[in-house]
């Protein structure tokens, strides 16, 4: 393989950030280029690299997880029935 697969970590516990940014950087073939709380970091370095892997906290705040995805067109935007 070329190069390393990277990852993006979006979750607001440091803790379970910081844990599993380390278990994905143990191994051989994958880096995690960023780890953050803000959900707007996130999205603009999702936008910018377009890392191959995104884990992403659905519930965190301002900036929900989904709503990440929708903007970057990685889901459709949900049917309003009125």
């Amino acid at each position: 393989m070329a190069g390393k697969i990277r990852v993006c970590i979006l979750d607001l516990y440091p803790v379970f950030r910081y844990g599993l940014a380390c278990l994905i950087d143990a191994q051989p073939d994958f880096r995690v280029d960023l780890h953050t709380a803000d959900p707007k970091a996130a999205l603009s370095f999702i936008s910018n690299q377009q890392p191959e892997i995104v884990l992403l906290d659905i519930e965190t705040p301002r900036l929900r997880g989904f709503e990440i995805l929708r903007r970057r067109r990685l889901i459709p935007a949900p049917e309003v029935n009125r």
